[in-house]
């Protein structure tokens, strides 16, 4: 498998794990509790920030390739950049929802929560769409040459959460994380 489409898959993984991180603090908001806020914005912060600008992009440059060698593949899958769009628009509405909890506005927990549960939704959604029909679309299309030119054109990109071990501003999440891996083994 092209290393590409390997980093997209572990990028997804990764991702995974933080929705489900961010979803346990859901949970004690939805119990009326006090969740970790500053994780909820961490979280948020790095779905508008890695995904947005790293990791969307590189799958357009990928789905842009594989529209050129197989159109008619992906013609029930729509368009994958107004998708990642999409994500982002519902990124943002839970962003705020969340900023307006922590500003004490009247936002209404059941805003909120339907705000989260659709980003949540959608964000599993769409990796469960693009793991069972994109990427193995693209493995089987794509040749050596477009992936080459498709890294050349990606640069490298370090994930500030998940591969970079110095980046402060994700301390806290990267802990938060670890630890509910830890209890999933235990």
């Amino acid at each position: 498998m092209p290393a590409t489409l390997d980093a997209l898959i572990q990028d997804h993984c990764n991702m995974g794990r933080l929705l489900g991180a961010f979803e346990r603090q859901l949970q004690v908001f939805r119990e009326a509790g006090k969740p970790d806020y500053e994780l909820m914005q961490s979280a948020l912060e790095y779905f508008l920030d890695y995904p947005d600008k790293i990791h969307h992009p590189k799958e357009d440059l990928v789905w842009a390739r594989l529209v050129e060698r197989d159109s008619a593949a992906v013609a029930g899958m729509g368009d994958l950049a107004v998708l990642h769009e999409e994500l982002s628009a519902l990124t943002h509405s839970i962003a705020y929802a969340l900023k307006l909890v922590l500003q004490d506005a009247s936002a209404s927990r059941d805003w909120v929560g339907t705000s989260a549960r659709n980003f949540l939704n959608a964000y599993r959604k769409h990796m469960e769409i693009e793991e069972a029909l994109f990427f193995p679309l693209a493995d089987k299309a794509l040749s050596d040459a477009d992936w080459r030119e498709i890294d050349a054109r990606i640069g490298s990109t370090e994930d500030p959460l998940f591969a970079r071990r110095d980046e402060l501003r994700f301390e806290s999440l990267r802990k938060y994380i670890e630890d509910l891996d830890d209890l999933a083994e235990a």
